[in-house]
């Protein structure tokens, strides 16, 4: 005989019976066996006696650990002793949770009776003014200027709502009345009836504005409180009362109030009108929404024994050796007299899970009990196994799948549902959390995440239907900054910057130890985010439950960089935000390529790893169609015309290989959506982790190499405005693998067209730009290594037939243009071959015809700069008229004797050429001067034309006509300087000509 436990899915035949199933448990005492698919020897023939000593000892130590009850709960108590048998388990919860929710319904207060709406407040966005972007907790501004109200009023007593800031801009919140008529020019406090706070501005509205409050930041949380009874309106940021608004505000019969709010375009908030607990609450103030009381005593209840539960549970997985086994937690512990009751621990938290479902469906028992749990159970280490997170998650897995507990669970409060609120929780709890000396709270946020996520299958959920999708996975991976107020009370003494006596020394050591103890904090966040982004990126977890959580990370990654290269202020992000996620990814990437390829080397049994810094995207990337480039601009243009232009080539390189995702996506267009398909397995990937074995691409792992190209992407989105000094080898690291993915596209022929713009117009030339502004003094090696490499690949593409946008060629010669102005920058370009010498002054002695010109004669131009007769004097010739003004040196003269001779030598042996540019330079300078003149005229006062003021976009193009004329002149003195006989030629028909020509300017 086998008794035991089975779910409503277990299916029974005369073969199968209990414990013959994966969610049935059985014990049989007459093969002295328990079941659950497999089985294993347990007990003795007097199965009824050991399995009740068992049960009873497990129920006594449960409800001997629990912690002390309070108020209702001794009452209770007395009324209902912990049950002796495993059968009255479920009576004795359901008896408990009844006798609580009696005791709430006479503790109630009549909370209704000051407030008129719905009993869960939201945003009414039908009656909004211009287009508001809302869910339930969260709002964006899409038009210029948006306002919407809440469906929730209230007339009498005291009143709070919370303002979560994503952003920092200019936005309105506080109260208003029915009466108030809103559009795109009037928003909350602009009317006679409504008040509000803007941090942006620094001010209070109610028609008229003053100052009130303090500025505000992204991640702040802004209390609005309204007193109807006393008349007054006030505000709180983080907590901290900013003081009375409004001590005038009408208040009576007939006139019930609003929470309202105003965003400016792109602007982002979170609502809480006490849907979740309230970070900063204040006394005698309540809630729009109720606090969920009763559920809130019952939750507590249904945890705290869960909790005991996840403790033996623990015990008996590792039966009682387990050195991590917290003895605070578990008083006394005893062996108990046999290890194997998993079964048993599985029917009480069967039992307990069964009743948490409703209550699990509130976003308030979510964050305020469940939460609470979790970090109990959790330790806050790295290297920690977190069993009880573990173990916990285990049970939910078991009994909160969809259909297992089809008389509980409805469509709200699946595991799904769960988990995702869980994680919402979480990254509402870290993002705003005020920041506090240590950062203690923020680490013990990313210490749970971090447990949870140790969780396989929660883990692959989460990367498969929660992250990047519901929530938003960057927040996790960002510090919010302290504000002034916080960083006077961690480095109270401020650096001197003269140091007159023994006092000011010794306040610039506490000032550096101040610092280096703020910076130890934030190093220690930013390594457990590193830690975080590993577990989503591992890649062994495959063998049990396909696809890896390498795979699923890479394919959300994808779609988030859509999402946000699109101008759609729905999914962007704060710069600062996008920047972190990128330094930590990047470390991260680091960390599993040089993995890979240590790995690599020792089965080849030599050395055949790639360093990081040398890492590239294949050309094949490029063409690829199954891998989206979301419709970017390709250097040749359009892809479909570029496919039909360059088939045979596209062809070849197709045949020669495959794209790991575009493998995994054709494999997942054929999958389920049905969750049960994803907890079971999936068999049709596993095929991927053969190839991903067997791979041998030079540029490291397929998947890898999908990621540097993403974090290329992702670069773009957020990070080329925004640096930071200690972060200068991120930038060299990306610098250089982008080059490097240029140049191998180059050398593959007509491939080159397929590389997107982005590539070399926005991060090629953004990152060395930042290199050598942001960066500009340090490891001059790595410098001067990076500029010889731009130097040579700008001189061979400045004229490149491949790149069609001439937007594109402009950017190149401009950055180079820029780049030669300073000595050791054109040393850099003397340095280079005499091949690619010879290319770059084919490409500026060009005819200036039919091309922009202006950039490649300013470089021509620093060529000359300290020869011929207008660089005579160091600085300008002092003027009578200006003697009060302040003599600005002009820079240094540095000029390139090598170029200049290479230039005459090359005028010389190709006079076809030199004769065309020469006209050309001639025929721009006449055009130049010109437009000089007529503009000058213009601006000329005369007898019979007063001109009062002159408009200033005026003279800004006349003196940029004058700078053309002058450096035009300049360039055709080198020009006759380094190769005279150009003009001077007597057997040459056009050099009489060109003399004439040049006498004549």
């Amino acid at each position: 005989m086998q008794f035991g436990w089975c779910t409503i899915k277990c299916h029974f035949s005369q073969e199968i019976g209990v414990g013959d199933t994966w969610t049935s448990f059985s014990y049989d005492g007459g093969r002295i066996r328990t079941w659950n698919v497999q089985n294993s020897k347990y007990g003795d023939k007097r199965m009824n006696i050991k399995a009740t000593t068992n049960a009873n000892d497990i129920l006594t130590h449960i409800f001997t650990n629990l912690p002390k009850q309070q108020d209702n709960d001794e009452i209770l108590n007395e009324r209902h002793s912990f049950p002796q048998q495993l059968g009255d388990f479920g009576e004795y919860l359901d008896n408990k949770l009844t006798d609580i929710a009696t005791a709430c319904l006479k503790s109630s207060s009549e909370y209704e009776e000051n407030r008129i709406g719905p009993s869960t407040a939201s945003l009414n966005s039908y009656s909004a003014t211009g287009i508001v972007q809302c869910t339930r907790f969260d709002y964006t501004g899409i038009s210029s200027f948006n306002t919407v109200r809440a469906d929730v009023c209230v007339f009498r007593g005291k009143w709070q709502y919370e303002v979560l800031l994503e952003t920092r801009g200019v936005m309105q919140f506080g109260w208003c009345t029915i009466k108030c008529h809103f559009s795109q020019e009037i928003g909350v406090g602009d009317t006679w009836t409504s008040f509000s706070y803007d941090g942006g501005r620094i001010r209070k509205w109610n028609v008229q504005n003053s100052k009130y409050g303090d500025s505000w930041l992204a991640g702040d949380i802004i209390s609005c409180l309204i007193d109807c009874d006393e008349g007054t309106i006030s505000f709180k940021r983080n907590g901290i009362d900013l003081g009375i608004a409004f001590d005038n505000v009408p208040c009576g019969k007939g006139i019930a109030y609003f929470p309202a709010i105003s965003l400016s375009q792109n602007e982002r908030v979170k609502i809480n009108f006490g849907a979740t607990p309230f970070r900063h609450p204040t006394t005698n103030y309540l809630p729009i929404d109720e606090k969920p009381q009763l559920f809130i005593e019952q939750a507590n209840f249904l945890f705290n024994i869960f909790e005991q539960v996840i403790y033996l549970g623990k015990y008996q997985r590792f039966n009682g050796s387990n050195k991590n086994t917290n003895s605070l937690k578990l008083p006394q512990a005893r062996p108990l007299p046999d290890p194997k009751n998993d079964a048993i621990l599985m029917i009480i938290a069967q039992q307990i899970i069964e009743r948490l479902c409703p209550l699990l469906a509130s976003p308030y028992i979510i964050q305020q009990c469940f939460i609470s749990m979790l970090i109990r159970l959790n330790h806050e280490s790295l290297h920690s196994e977190h069993t009880e997170i573990c173990l916990c998650l285990d049970y939910f897995w078991a009994f909160l799948q969809s259909n297992d507990l089809l008389t509980v669970l409805t469509p709200s409060n699946d595991l799904l549902t769960v988990l995702t609120q869980v994680f919402h929780s979480l990254n509402t709890l870290y993002f705003f959390e005020p920041i506090q000396l240590q950062f203690d709270q923020h680490r013990q946020y990313l210490y749970l995440l971090y447990s949870i996520l140790k969780h396989e299958d929660t883990r692959k959920l989460s990367l498969e239907s929660i992250f990047f999708l519901k929530v938003k996975l960057p927040l996790f991976i960002d510090i919010k900054p302290p504000d002034s107020d916080l960083l006077k009370q961690i480095i109270p003494d401020g650096w001197a910057r003269k140091k007159l006596n023994l006092n000011d020394v010794e306040r610039d050591l506490s000032c550096l130890s101040a610092c280096r103890k703020l910076k130890d904090d934030l190093n220690s966040l930013e390594n457990i985010q590193i830690e975080i982004l590993k577990l989503l990126l591992t890649p062994s977890d495959v063998l049990q439950h396909p696809p890896s959580s390498k795979f699923l990370f890479i394919t959300k990654f994808r779609l988030f960089l859509k999402e946000n290269l699109s101008d759609s202020p729905l999914h962007n992000f704060q710069p600062g935000i996008i920047r972190n996620f990128f330094h930590r990814l990047l470390h991260v990437l680091e960390f599993y390529w040089n993995q890979y390829h240590e790995i690599k080397s020792f089965d080849e049994g030599h050395d055949s790893s790639l360093p990081f810094d040398s890492a590239y995207v294949p050309s094949q990337k490029f063409i690829d169609n199954n891998f989206d480039y979301f419709n970017l601009q390709r250097l040749g243009g359009v892809q479909s015309h570029l496919e039909k232009e360059y088939s045979a080539d596209v062809k070849r390189a197709r045949s020669s290989g495959t794209s790991f995702l575009s493998r995994a996506f054709s494999d997942q267009s054929s999958r389920h959506d049905d969750m049960s398909d994803f907890v079971n397995g999936r068999e049709r990937y596993r095929h991927q982790l053969g190839y991903s074995l067997k791979s041998s691409n030079a540029t490291g792992s397929e998947s890898l190499t999908e990621l540097l190209d993403g974090l290329i992407l992702l670069y773009h989105v957020g990070v080329h405005k925004h640096y930071l000094k200690e972060k200068r080898r991120d930038i060299v690291i990306l610098h250089r693998c982008v080059y490097r993915t240029l140049q191998i596209a180059s050398e593959a022929g007509n491939l080159f067209s397929f590389v997107p713009e982005i590539y070399l117009n926005d991060i090629y030339l953004n990152t060395f730009t930042a290199l050598n502004v942001y960066y500009p003094t340090e490891d001059s090696g790595i410098n001067r290594e990076i500029a010889g490499d731009f130097v040579q690949f700008i001189a061979n593409h400045m004229q490149d037939t491949r790149i069609v946008n001439s937007d594109v060629r402009d950017n190149m010669t401009q950055c180079l243009s820029a780049f030669c102005f300073y000595s050791g920058s054109l040393r850099a370009l003397e340095s280079m071959r005499e091949y690619n010498r010879t290319v770059l002054i084919r490409a500026l002695l060009t005819p200036y015809a039919n091309r922009p010109w202006a950039m490649t004669n300013l470089i021509l131009v620093r060529f000359w700069k300290g020869c011929g007769f207008g660089f005579r004097y160091s600085q300008s010739y002092p003027s009578k008229f200006l003697q009060s003004l302040r003599k600005d040196r002009v820079q240094d003269s540095s000029p390139s004797m090598k170029y200049q001779q290479e230039i005459g030598r090359y005028l010389t042996s190709h006079s076809d050429d030199a004769i065309g540019f020469l006209n050309s330079l001639l025929g721009q300078l006449n055009w130049a001067f010109s437009e000089f003149m007529g503009l000058l005229k213009d601006l000329t006062p005369t007898k019979s034309r007063y001109m009062p003021t002159i408009e200033h976009r005026q003279m800004k193009i006349c003196s940029t006509c004058f700078d053309v004329t002058v450096s035009l002149l300049r360039t055709i003195e080198m020009t006759i300087c380094v190769a005279p006989t150009v003009i001077l030629d007597r057997h040459s028909n056009t050099s009489e000509m060109l003399l004439i020509r040049l006498l004549q300017v």
